[in-house]
């Protein structure tokens, strides 16, 4: 039972007392009065103090963590991107840049003066096509080695890659014997293409007969693809290139490449087929070949130009031009008698310049004038020089750049399928019209221009067709087994198979403009880059450029705009450079601003000119004056202006149009990026800019950096940035620093 008694403090207290059977309880020892029972003793008293103390502390302890609690609560959390793709750019923006350096004097080395420490790839596009080419050459492998031990293959693109890839491989041994074996084939593929055009002259084997002379066929047979992007149809009297989206423009070449005297390769030729080599044909035959190339050279040389915008129809070059039937020409390249006339009618078109104006009949005498057996002899031999170049060009380069060059939508459809994230296509598309609506805003806000200028401005904005990584129909199962089933096996030798993928890519190029391949080849390939194309106003964003470590989902708002963004700008932008705003928005050749805008134009973008004149580059240093100054007036620029002025105008005008997209995304209340999260929003902006240009310092020449279209990278964020007054604000820049002129220039 409990029993409760009196403590000495005046406290009663529990206690239990155990009952045992048969026992007495005990009685309780009356308690002890105290001297004074009015107050504690003092050992009590100080008890009694100290817990009170304590409670009231302990109390305060507990309201200020409840009051801590609900400020926590209450306020806002800094939300942090962690995904392994923010990590990584927070990683590059902490490594790349040397805060050591002035802003305000050098942004470019601020962001980017630690960069050779961690990459020796010449930029981050550079790094990313490394990247990109080591997957899909780890992706050939494995597919080659699933080959090797099925022999077969779901997929014919795949499977051409694969073939290509080892073809190419063979011409890597060190063996000799091996060596001999793979040039042997490749030229006895040659020898086989050559008799299917009818046999070659120079060769004496007696397959050639001049009755069986067939100019439009052979022309078809021995047409090439050459220029920067294999964009040029090469037909050596004639070329065609596809600038306008579905049309083919016929024109005469500008120049023709030196004739190379291969009488080495071509006795190697002729042995390798069982033939042996006539020097004295040969030299006589070469120079009949040298005459006429030097005739044929001073006739292109001397023929003029055309007016701008005046250009033949099909019927009226066919009249003009009657030793070729570009037609028949057309229809033997793509191998199909499916093509209407009216097709040719509508989609075929030549300047008005020579030959095609010449209606006397000047060159068509010449050809006529010319035996056959000169021309033909003329048209093969370019073709194998050209032979003999590719061969030894793949011979030298890594075999995934040859995979990526010759098969580039196989290429881009494997990346895709096995290593992009699909995500990022919405993400990028919608940055494309927030990027156009933030173009139409500044064009809309300029003071300079007029309202009909602004009307074909925003039009032509408006109009801009979109392209995002890939068009929809490479998504579906075997979407390109009819273009890439090249009819190739395991013992095709290299020229055979790069013989057939050339034929394929002609092909392609044709049917996108005159039948019903949905794929323009010339706009899609697997480079880390967006690009525009004026004739058609449209833009296309290759899918290795929306990838890391310039691009993912994850990126907060700001991060996307100032990476992929500003090079969306810049594309965008290209289609009001000094060229391109000269098309409007159907891609047609003809001009919407008025003479007057026009003529304001010219001075702003004579600012950029004069700018980069005087640019003082790290590497090549800035204009020097030529002793001939005194005498002449002659300036000789370390950098010219005007070669890179397209290209500056348009990154002039993404730092605008940029800017705006990033004020108008409201960046305070995206995610931080980690170790950023108390530095300024607008800085970091800028930051991420420039990473996108760092690269070690240059190594190439002047010379080679002065037949470059675009400005060097420091110019590239020097330059630009020291134009923006956002950005002197955003870093205090004292007036007239390097990032702070006095004189700024800007298009809009």
């Amino acid at each position: 039972m409990t029993i409760k008694s009196k403590s000495k403090t005046g406290k009663s207290s529990p206690w239990k007392s155990k009952e045992k059977t048969g026992s007495k309880p005990k009685t309780p020892k009356p308690a002890k009065t105290p001297r004074n029972s009015s107050s504690p003793p003092s050992g009590n008293r100080k008890s009694f103090l100290k817990r009170n103390l304590f409670a009231i502390i302990l109390g305060v302890i507990i309201l200020a963590l409840l009051a801590g609690l609900l400020v926590v609560l209450l306020l806002p959390k800094t939300k942090i991107c962690t995904t392994p793709e923010c990590i990584t750019l927070a990683h590059q923006l902490h490594n790349f840049a040397d805060k050591s350096v002035d802003p305000c004097e050098d942004f470019y080395k601020y962001s980017c003066g630690n960069y050779i420490e961690h990459s020796t790839q010449h930029g981050q596009f550079a790094r990313k096509n490394a990247i990109v080419a080591g997957l899909i050459k780890g992706r050939i492998s494995e597919f080659s080695e699933f080959l090797h031990k099925t022999k077969t293959s779901t997929s014919k693109s795949e499977q051409a890659m694969i073939q290509l890839n080892r073809r190419c491989q063979e011409t890597k041994t060190k063996d000799a014997k091996q060596m001999r074996i793979v040039d042997e084939a490749n030229m006895k593929s040659l020898y086989a293409e050559i008799q299917e055009m009818g046999g070659w002259p120079m060769m004496y084997d007696g397959t050639w007969d001049s009755n069986r002379f067939d100019l439009d066929k052979l022309l078809a047979q021995t047409a090439i693809l050459t220029g920067k992007n294999g964009e040029e149809l090469n037909m050596r009297f004639f070329k065609a290139t596809v600038p306008a989206g579905k049309y083919l423009f016929i024109d005469s070449p500008t120049e023709l490449p030196a004739l190379s005297n291969l009488k080495e390769q071509f006795e190697y030729f002729l042995r390798a087929n069982g033939m042996q080599l006539d020097e004295t044909k040969y030299n006589n035959d070469f120079a009949e070949l040298s005459r006429f190339h030097q005739a044929l050279e001073a006739i292109i040389k001397s023929s003029k130009q055309p007016k701008e915008n005046e250009d033949l129809s099909y019927p009226e070059l066919q009249t003009n031009i009657k030793s070729a039937n570009f037609a028949r020409i057309i229809r033997f390249l793509q191998n199909t008698k499916e093509i209407p006339e009216g097709e040719f009618k509508k989609k075929m078109v030549a300047p008005k310049s020579w030959p095609f104006s010449d209606n006397s009949g000047t060159f068509d005498q010449f050809l006529q004038q010319t035996p056959s057996e000169i021309i033909t002899n003329y048209l093969i031999y370019t073709y194998f020089q050209y032979v003999i170049l590719k061969i030894n060009v793949i011979k030298k380069e890594a075999c995934e750049k040859v995979v990526f060059d010759l098969l580039p939508l196989a290429s881009l459809r494997m990346f895709v399928r096995n290593h992009f994230k699909k995500e990022n296509l919405k993400s990028v598309s919608d940055l494309v019209e927030d990027v156009k609506k933030s173009f139409i805003q500044m064009v809309e806000e300029s003071d300079w221009i007029d309202e009909k200028t602004k009307k074909g401005a925003v039009t032509k904005l408006e109009k801009m067709g979109k392209v995002i990584g890939y068009p929809e129909e490479m998504e579906a199962p075997g979407a390109l087994d009819k273009t890439f089933n090249l009819g190739t096996n395991d013992q095709s030798s290299l020229y055979e198979i790069t013989l057939r993928i050339h034929k394929r890519e002609i092909q392609q190029l044709l049917g996108f403009v005159f039948l019903d391949f949905p794929i323009n080849p010339l706009t899609l390939s697997i480079q880390t880059n967006a690009n525009y194309a004026q004739f058609q106003n449209v833009l296309t964003v290759l899918a290795p450029f929306m990838d890391e470590p310039l691009f993912d989902h994850s990126f907060p708002q700001y991060a996307k705009i100032a990476g992929v963004g500003f090079v969306l700008g810049h594309e965008i932008g290209h289609g009001f450079d000094p060229i391109g705003i000269n098309f409007d928005e159907t891609g047609v050749p003809r001009p919407w601003a008025t003479a007057k805008d026009t003529q304001k134009y010219r001075t702003k973008t004579q600012c950029l000119v004069d700018q980069y004149n005087n640019y003082n580059d790290p590497t090549f240093g800035k204009k020097v004056i030529s002793p001939l100054y005194i005498v002449s007036n002659i300036l000789n620029f370390q950098l010219k202006g005007d070669k890179t002025l397209n290209e500056n105008v348009a990154d002039d005008i993404s730092a605008d149009v940029t800017w705006r997209t990033f004020q108008n995304s409201n960046p305070s209340s995206e995610p931080k990026i980690l170790g950023f999260e108390d530095y300024d929003i607008n800085k970091l902006y800028f930051q991420i800019i420039a990473m996108n240009w760092c690269e070690p310092r240059a190594t190439h020449s002047l010379q080679k950096q002065l037949e470059r279209d675009h400005a060097t990278n420091s110019f590239r964020i020097n330059g630009v940035m020291s134009n923006m007054k956002q950005f002197a604000e955003t870093f205090n820049c004292p007036a007239g620093s390097p990032m702070n002129p006095e004189k700024k220039c800007g298009i809009f």
